[in-house]
């Protein structure tokens, strides 16, 4: 999605009013945004998951990754 909006607003042949084009470029921007902070949070989860035994022990276990066994 992040590769195909930008082509379709700067497509002048569809006819798009230019706030609509702003507002979904906005829009666009602050999922940028969101998916850059969930990034941010796995990562910080992993680290805590590979400092903690008990985590690393759960995720042993098929089907249990980092996220899940740090939630346990």
């Amino acid at each position: 999605m992040a590769k195909r909006v930008p082509e379709f607003i700067e497509d002048e042949r569809n006819e798009l009013p230019g706030s609509f084009r702003l507002l979904v470029q906005r829009l666009l921007e602050q999922l940028k945004g969101f998916d850059h902070q969930v990034h941010e949070i796995e990562n910080q989860i992993v680290a805590w998951h590979r400092a903690n035994e008990n985590s690393c022990k759960l995720a042993k276990m098929p089907g249990i990754g980092p996220i899940t066994a740090s939630a346990w």
